[in-house]
């Protein structure tokens, strides 16, 4: 399963997942981690902790659409779904 369906699935549970140093946090009713879940999260830890760090902005800075679920990845950016515009990943260093 991929670190974004993962994490799709526990919002979707319930649960809540934040990012404590290199490390996620899963919080939320005691039956959303099923044996198999939990199997999945350490096996995908790398890609929830680089989706987490990167997630896109809870508001669209041109058309203030708060629908997180509602971008997608680009090359570039995030990509809203209402303006269809390009919203820059947060980056520490530029590679061009």
């Amino acid at each position: 399963m991929l670190a974004l369906d993962l994490l799709g699935e526990l919002i979707q549970r319930g649960a809540r997942v934040s990012l404590v140093g290199d490390n996620f946090r899963v919080t939320g009713p005691r039956d959303v981690l099923t044996p198999q879940l939990r199997a999945d999260l350490a096996k995908n830890k790398g890609g929830i902790v680089w989706l987490l760090r990167n997630l896109p902005p809870t508001e669209c800075p041109n058309c203030g659409n708060l629908a997180m679920l509602r971008w997608f990845f680009t090359a570039r950016g995030w990509r809203c779904w209402e303006c269809w515009r390009i919203v820059p990943y947060p980056m520490t260093s530029r590679r061009d």
